[in-house]
């Protein structure tokens, strides 16, 4: 706005400069307002694809707890082959989930109780590939894959694997108990050497383990401590 005397102050230049813009922008919403409208409208899309996607994940998971529920109420009522068909299923058709991760658990122990060690040896690696071998449940499919190996009388091949536990993971509590068993698996591969370095490792890197003491007899019984 001017004033009286022609002359315009900085406010006035600011308020025209803003006033310009306004209807610069007004003009411009009147022109492209179509395109804005589907803009917001993507947006709002997206928002409800989220939304439905979430839902979806959260339905996903109750029916995969659901469906793992199943094979423990098959299993409850005896009914081992089924439980073993259902388990599959839970591991195939909700791979990603917690539950689907269980039921290859439950898979690899079902049938490693049924003696069939190299399907329980793929279930316990399917897990491992999935979903990792850390924590309990990856410390429970190593651990599964080593005992089917030692149940198929690769005695060497299974020591090694309990041993690879504890080289990854050595902080775990899980360790000097994988390589208690690796010592086992040696003394049955005929390789003593290999069975007192692992009970010596025991010794050494846990003293304060609950088994340390079982790893001192073993020594002294092989004649490597007084």
């Amino acid at each position: 706005m001017q004033r009286a005397h022609g002359r315009l102050t900085k406010k006035d230049l600011k308020e025209d400069e803003l006033v310009t813009r306004a209807l610069q922008m007004w003009a411009y919403i009147e022109q492209n307002y179509p395109k804005l409208l589907a803009g917001l409208g993507a947006i709002v899309v997206v928002a409800l694809a989220g939304m439905l996607i979430k839902n979806q994940s959260d339905q996903q998971t109750q029916a995969s707890i659901d469906a793992l529920g199943n094979v423990r109420i098959a299993l409850h009522q005896g009914k081992v082959e089924d439980a073993v068909f259902q388990a599959e299923r839970v591991a195939e058709e909700y791979t990603g989930k917690p539950a689907a991760g269980q039921a290859l658990l439950l898979l690899g122990g079902l049938h490693y109780d049924l003696g069939r060690y190299a399907e329980a040896q793929t279930a316990y690696q399917g897990y491992l590939s999935t979903y990792g071998d850390e924590g309990p449940a990856g410390y429970a499919a190593w651990g599964g894959i080593a005992a089917c190996l030692e149940e198929q009388g690769s005695y060497a091949e299974a020591a090694e694997k309990y041993a690879a536990y504890a080289d990854q993971y050595g902080t775990s509590p899980f360790a000097p108990i994988v390589l208690k068993e690796a010592s086992r698996c040696y003394v049955n591969a005929g390789d003593l050497e290999k069975a007192q370095g692992v009970l010596q490792r025991i010794v050494k890197d846990y003293p304060k383990s609950s088994i340390v003491r079982s790893a001192e007899a073993e020594l002294r019984q092989m004649g490597v401590m007084n």
